[in-house]
């Protein structure tokens, strides 16, 4: 039997600033938003944990209809979410979505920037943590 096709949706992540541009990526209806973005190889967003126990995804929804799972209320309190708030981890887009950055809070987030946005990492690993060491090949024995 042949598999249906998944829906593809367009995830915007827009700057407050407009530095950088906004960044645009497809992805799969109802799939984590920072998932998918990892996925695709981009940076447009810090990237931490990946499962909604650091906090330093946190966006706000600008424009589209989404649903979370569940988020805990150290990262994201009810008054966050009621104002758009949610973890990019945590985030299944059910139409085209416009996010931007929102300051993590507490003690794992990152220093912001003068203009208050996160620093994004350089990779898949959170701010403070040591990066992975490269795999090493080793030389093939004669």
């Amino acid at each position: 039997m042949a598999r249906p096709a998944a829906d593809f949706l367009a995830c915007t992540v827009r700057f407050p600033d407009g530095e950088p541009e906004a960044v645009t990526f497809e992805v799969v209806a109802e799939g984590p938003v920072l998932h998918q973005m990892v996925r695709c190889a981009l940076r447009a967003l810090p990237v931490g944990c990946r499962g909604g126990g650091c906090g330093v995804c946190r966006v706000r929804v600008v424009d589209g209809t989404y649903r979370t799972l569940r988020m805990s209320r150290r990262h994201v309190t009810e008054a966050d979410e009621a104002n758009r708030i949610a973890l990019a981890c945590r985030l299944l887009a059910s139409s085209d979505i416009v996010i931007e950055p929102a300051p993590p809070v507490g003690p794992t987030a990152p220093p912001p920037s003068a203009d208050g946005i996160p620093q994004a990492t350089t990779g898949p690993v959170a701010p403070g943590r040591p990066r992975p060491t490269p795999p090493v090949r080793l030389p093939d024995r004669p």
